[in-house]
């Protein structure tokens, strides 16, 4: 009686060692690289030309920003400009508040110090963006 409980035991322990994992290696063993022209496309994510802190810091930005706007216009004569402010979204409500009203009144200076050096209005995009990082 126990033998005949060990046979089908056995017989489905010799079936399953034969059996594979099927994964992405079963399909493509070696994965294809990307070719030359398709890894010198690759879009990397934008980096903001200059980062300004307003809290806490008396430095004058004017010198940066004029390099920043001489440097881009340089590269790329009628570019267009985003001043993002951004919102720690960990923060509490009134913290977000806050940030948002003096963001936005940052992002007025920065706009106006852009109108100063000569960018057209139309060439200058305000926005928020939310931070997820640590408040």
């Amino acid at each position: 009686m126990v033998r005949a409980r060990l046979i089908p035991s056995f017989a489905l322990a010799v079936v399953l060692c034969g059996c594979t994992l099927i994964d992405q290696r079963t399909f493509e063993r070696t994965p294809q690289a990307p070719s030359a022209d398709a890894a010198a496309q690759a879009a990397l994510p934008e980096r903001p030309l200059l980062t300004i802190q307003f809290e806490g810091d008396d430095t004058d930005w004017h010198p940066a920003l004029q390099e920043a706007v001489e440097a881009a216009e340089g590269r790329k004569p009628g570019v267009q400009f985003e001043v993002a402010t951004t919102v720690p979204m960990g923060a509490p409500p009134a913290e977000q508040d806050r940030r948002l009203r003096q963001g936005a009144t940052d992002a007025a200076a920065v706009a106006n110090g852009l109108a100063a050096l000569g960018v057209a209005p139309e060439r200058v995009h305000i926005s928020v963006q939310g931070d997820h990082g640590i408040p």
